[in-house]
């Protein structure tokens, strides 16, 4: 987009390295390129033809056989350009791409192979989004970081529940393979401080996408240390054993547990206590 990037990313991250303390740089990206692939009779599907395969119904995807040179292209440019790691969208939408054209565990494999294989310009350095299909889940070389749920959704009613569910409970087997990503979110939502909370918890990566100036700081201050560091818990929080298997929803509550390490090296235990309904509860930990 040159209207956005008349220097590309390049000179854009020179300018706020030094004019900040930022030092790493993502790019997102779906998987197959964009949403429906690489665009039909581009100047990229010319360049990369070698590396591109066309589906059944047109779609112009990374070739899982030979889709690492694709990857390798794109990422020996954005790393040249000051880019540090991606995050990779769309994962779990693969099947449309394979639908009458391959057998989706092995095009699966071979996808993700191709694109750990061009990453390896970052260090491998990749978030796995919306991967949770098990063909993406079983297909995975190395990379370890995996989206744990579906999005944040800020305007969906009731949205913050859904989405505490979805990562409490995927939680319980993802962690057995993956570092997992409880999504990014908005301090500056009406349900900020309990998303703070559940990040605070989770184990895993912790960001937001507030609009500049737009960062509540009461809620983004209490989940790092007075000197930025964030707290390492040792695995992705899980519900408790008597919420396993049961519907929190009926009985409004859910608790989740994690351990972390703190005074110089004890390990210590860290609990979260949601209420789902609009009324006081009494329960017991």
């Amino acid at each position: 987009e040159p209207a956005k990037f008349p220097n590309g990313f390049w000179k854009m991250i020179a300018d706020i390295k030094a004019e900040s303390d930022i030092r790493w740089f993502g790019v997102w990206h779906a998987l197959c390129g964009y949403w429906q692939g690489v665009a039909p009779e581009s100047k990229l599907e010319g360049q990369e033809h070698a590396h591109l395969y066309r589906t059944a119904d047109g779609k112009i995807m990374p070739n899982p056989l030979t889709g690492e040179g694709f990857y390798r292209d794109w990422y020996e440019k954005l790393h040249a350009d000051g880019i540090d790691f991606v995050k990779v969208d769309g994962q779990s939408s693969f099947w449309s791409f394979a639908e009458n054209s391959l057998p989706i565990g092995p095009a699966a494999k071979g996808m993700h192979q191709a694109l750990e294989g061009g990453a390896s310009y970052m260090d491998g350095a990749i978030i796995n989004c919306m991967g949770m299909a098990m063909e993406n889940i079983l297909s995975r070389p190395p990379s370890a970081i995996s989206r744990n749920s579906d999005d944040f959704m800020p305007n969906k009613e009731n949205g913050f529940v859904e989405h505490l569910l979805q990562n409490a409970y995927n939680s319980v087997y993802h962690d057995e393979l993956y570092y997992c990503d409880w999504d990014m979110f908005w301090t500056s939502h009406e349900d900020g401080l309990r998303h703070s909370l559940l990040r605070a918890i989770s184990g895993g990566p912790v960001y937001f996408s507030d609009r500049i100036g737009e960062t509540a700081p009461e809620v983004a201050a209490p989940l790092c240390y007075a000197d930025g560091k964030l707290p390492q818990l040792l695995r992705a929080a899980r519900p408790t054993q008597d919420c396993m298997f049961r519907d929190p929803r009926k009985d409004g509550v859910l608790k989740l547990t994690n351990v972390g390490a703190y005074a110089n090296g004890k390990i210590g235990g860290v609990i979260a206590v949601y209420n789902l309904t609009h009324q006081e509860q009494t329960y017991r930990i």
